[in-house]
């Protein structure tokens, strides 16, 4: 029950509508230090650096899977969104809510602080990890905080693939496993595999947006400070409902071609990638608020001509998942 009553307030200051930075990094400095204290694995034992390869990108190994939550922004906006979705889902079903959570690393730790502000009567999940270690870590974790009653369903599958069975039913389709521009990670794989099997169920997150435009970091120059500046110009890729039906249906993704001209670049430094990920409703990652969104530099505007130039985007998912792009002058991917 202490356990239980450090989660409650764990969970308290992550859904909080506005916690100062203060709390909310001492909510993850407790949240991490429970965690550790419940698991009896060595996680910096070699073996749990290792990555597993799927046929939709790379699924982390676990210690740097348990390291996610340590990104104190990417962790609150997840978890408080989440809690927003169940809420939602709440007013329109009287069952328990289904929530499957795909890829959940060793510790579940995007639903795992919410827990105490439900019951196993409200909400059931149903967890699908592919590393067999984090695997093994969850299911002790959720042993030893007596919250197995939640757990309808664990999976020790590859949810890029893995079909369910045809009785299955889940209502929320929960997964962070991305890195920012959506590279290396099998997200976008998770999404199209889960979503053509319950296509009636909601996405957590319920859009990740890809844009291209133009970037200058802040830089110290001699006394003072630039500021960062961020000139998004145009949509290359989104990831959301709509866009899966639409891969679904053409077996690809759209590529999206923008025309740009000097004036477009003048006093930017870099044109890049920038990610903007909508959790739900209105709990959402901007360009650089967390590792989720740094931008990605794909060229530095010195090295441009000063002439017309054309850029075309197109998402490849794959064994390698990413943005590809061409220009005049540059092919490759992010």
């Amino acid at each position: 029950m202490v356990f239980l009553e450090q989660l409650r307030q764990i969970g308290i200051a992550l859904i909080k509508e506005e916690p100062d930075y203060l709390e909310l990094s001492t909510a993850i400095n407790d949240y991490k230090e429970l965690l550790n204290s419940l698991t009896p694995y060595d996680i910096e034992d070699s073996n749990y650096l290792e990555d597993v390869n799927t046929e939709g990108g790379r699924a982390i190994g676990t210690r740097w899977a348990a390291m996610c939550l340590e990104d104190i922004f990417r962790t609150k906006t997840f978890v408080k969104g989440i809690y927003e979705a169940i809420q939602s889902l709440h007013k329109t079903q009287n069952e328990p809510i289904r929530l499957l959570y795909a890829g959940t690393g060793p510790y579940a730790t995007l639903i795992l602080p919410l827990l105490p502000f439900f019951t196993p009567d409200q909400l059931q999940l149903g967890l699908i990890e592919i590393n067999p270690l984090s695997f093994d870590m969850v299911k002790s974790l959720f042993k030893k905080l007596a919250l197995e009653k939640f757990v309808s369903d664990y999976y020790l599958e590859d949810a890029t693939t893995f079909q369910f069975q045809k009785s299955e039913k889940y209502d929320l389709i929960l997964s962070e496993t991305m890195q920012n521009g959506l590279r290396d990670e099998p997200q976008v794989s998770i999404f199209i595999n889960l979503l053509q099997q319950f296509p009636d169920a909601l996405l957590v997150p319920e859009r990740v947006t890809l844009s291209f435009g133009f970037y200058s970091p802040m830089l110290a120059r001699q006394d003072k400070i630039e500021s960062q500046k961020i000139k998004p110009l145009e949509e290359v890729f989104v990831l959301d409902a709509a866009s899966i039906l639409t891969f679904k249906n053409k077996k690809g993704f759209d590529s999206i071609t923008i025309e740009c001209h000097p004036k477009d670049w003048q006093g930017y430094a870099y044109g890049s990638i920038f990610t903007k990920i909508k959790v739900f409703g209105n709990n959402e990652l901007l360009t650089d608020q967390s590792g989720l969104t740094v931008p990605i530099f794909l060229f530095s505007v010195e090295s441009r001509k000063s002439v017309f130039e054309w850029f075309t985007f197109q998402y490849e998912n794959g064994l390698k998942p990413g943005l590809k792009f061409t220009s005049n002058h540059v092919e490759s991917q992010t």
